[in-house]
């Protein structure tokens, strides 16, 4: 069984497209992952680099201080040394989630969410294709 941990940052540009739907481009310039070694034992750190366009739903009173935002994306993922461990550097980063908002008076708003990923790297760097899903919870501050 593989099992890891991850940290990141990330920058996003949210675009409007039509109604409550929109895009968004999340650059993660460093994720960190504690993962499992190939023995199964012994844990290593990696550091990673993602990019992922994602598709956001916003439901909730338009103007309203409250709102739910949903989002979905696959993304371009390559660690600096293979994720999962048996896996490779490079693979897709897919993700699905869910955040509350709340809108400040300033324009800005903050929430919290969560969100499901998974990464792996499609088959498409040789036959195997390992890889492994995490939870996340999303704190973030739009400005």
């Amino acid at each position: 069984m593989r099992f890891a941990e991850f940290a990141g940052v990330a920058v996003a540009r949210d675009v409007p497209l039509a109604g409550r739907l929109g895009g968004s481009v999340e650059l993660y310039p460093l994720l960190v992952f504690n993962q499992t070694r190939t023995d199964h034992v012994t844990r290593e750190r990696v550091a990673a680099s993602c990019l992922t366009p994602l598709l956001t739903f916003d439901i909730g009173a338009r103007g309203g201080p409250w709102g739910l935002r949903a989002e979905v994306g696959i993304g371009f993922f390559y660690g600096y040394r293979p994720v999962p461990a048996v896996g490779s550097r490079f693979n897709f980063y897919d993700q699905l989630g869910a955040r509350l908002v709340h809108r400040l008076a300033s324009g800005r708003a903050i929430s919290l969410g969560y969100r499901y990923v998974h990464i792996s790297n499609l088959g498409l760097a040789g036959t195997a294709n390992p890889g492994f899903s995490l939870h996340a919870a999303v704190a973030a501050f739009d400005w």
